[in-house]
């Protein structure tokens, strides 16, 4: 498949519509409720004002830190699950969640680090220029796929991976991910004008439901991104959907 907007678009929109209980039950199940729920019950009982930061102290400051672990825990293991449900359904494989699962916790270091890694290149590209910095993000917005995919190849072998794909493709790709953000943004906006109407003042609750809006925005642009490394490969190797989804066992 050759690889065009279009067919990244069309590709996404596909597999959302055809997995979309499947996407959005994982995508609870792994970080939208127990994080939301999280947050909800944290600041429901940690007594911790958001107005006034200055009057935190020591024990309100520890629990925000393991409270902020505990999120980035459940963080990675949902774009471990979701970009393997994504690859495989992408390319009309089985998925099996509690292998998913399973490779998910032994995940959490290496993307991690990847981001990590990704984040420091970023930051590097940024202080020269801001043009260096975004080409930098795009050249490796495919690597969390690539590792997850390819676990094999390791975690720098996983940036080079990114690098290679997109090769001749970041300004088409660096126009999907501005459409994607625009649509985000969308609807991000509905959803914060939907509590706005209903009048929330539950500060609890309000975070609660603010976390599931972004980790349900998360999930959809994940999808974006694996179809992008789904679509490169297929474009620039030839590979078949077997070939992909073999890279999992």
């Amino acid at each position: 498949m050759t690889f065009t907007i279009g067919n990244v678009f069309s590709r996404s929109f596909t597999l959302i519509g055809q997995n979309f209980v499947r996407l959005l039950l994982v995508g609870l199940l792994t970080y939208a409720l127990p994080v939301g729920t999280g947050a909800a019950l944290f600041w429901a009982g940690s007594g911790i004002d958001v107005n006034n930061p200055q009057n935190w102290g020591g024990p309100q400051i520890v629990s925000l830190l393991l409270f902020g672990l505990l999120s980035m825990l459940f963080y990675f293991i949902n774009m471990s699950v979701v970009t393997e449900l994504a690859i495989t359904r992408a390319v009309h494989q089985p998925f099996v969640l509690g292998t998913a699962l399973k490779r998910s916790l032994i995940n959490i270091v290496p993307l991690f680090l990847v981001m990590l890694l990704c984040g420091l290149s970023m930051m590097l590209g940024f202080l020269l220029l801001i043009i260096p910095g975004i080409i930098i993000a795009i050249a490796l917005c495919v690597a969390i796929p690539a590792y997850v995919a390819e676990s094999r190849t390791g975690i720098i072998g996983a940036l080079k991976r990114s690098w290679a794909l997109t090769e001749n493709h970041r300004w088409a790709i660096l126009l999907i991910f501005i459409l994607v953000g625009i649509l985000g943004s969308l609807f991000s906006g509905i959803a914060k004008a939907l509590t706005l109407l209903v009048n929330l003042d539950n500060l609890a609750l309000m975070i609660g439901l603010n976390t599931l809006v972004e980790g349900l925005y998360t999930l959809f642009s994940t999808v974006f991104t694996v179809v992008i490394y789904v679509v490169l490969r297929e474009s620039k190797e030839d590979h078949t959907p077997d070939a992909t989804a073999a890279l999992f066992d």
